[in-house]
């Protein structure tokens, strides 16, 4: 019974869909970016970042359409601390990842070969991640990861 409920759902989504396909069109994005969550007094950096989503429009018209998705949002920031007067230790480097599920909606406009999408985002965090990297005078390093509690 299960079965036929589920098989009764999905045809029931996929045949109007099916439909209007020519009206759906579907597309993977992905981003590379630099972030800094803030500017405190920690001496923090840049990080790389990477977003990536799957994505959705359907034509309301020629040149509107409302878009929708779900991906995979990170940030995070780099900190860097130098110990010139300690024996032993060069640099400790905290590098803070901050992963959340996305989901995006908005709307695209289309005018000549320009458009304008404007999206506002519900995000849920699924991580916060810290790698520490200490580096030693005599040149070897140690890493450690940590789950970060915010």
């Amino acid at each position: 019974m299960k079965h036929c409920s589920l098989i009764f759902i999905l045809v029931w989504v996929i045949i109007p869909l099916w439909g209007q396909m020519n009206k759906l069109k579907f597309a993977f994005e992905y981003s590379p970016n630099y972030s800094k969550i803030t500017d405190e007094i920690v001496d923090e950096d840049y990080k790389l970042s990477h977003n990536i989503f799957a994505k959705s429009n359907y034509a309301v018209s020629e040149k509107f359409k409302v878009t929708f998705g779900m991906g995979l949002f990170n940030t995070g920031e780099r900190e860097v601390t130098e110990f010139n007067y300690t024996p032993g230790i060069d640099k400790v480097k905290f590098i803070h990842n901050y992963n959340y599920i996305a989901f995006p909606i908005g709307l695209k406009y289309t005018f000549r070969s320009w458009f304008i999408s404007p999206e506002i985002a519900v995000g849920v965090n699924i991580s916060n991640k810290k790698k520490i990297v200490a580096l030693y005078s005599d040149g070897h390093k140690k890493v450690e990861r940590v789950e970060e509690v915010i």
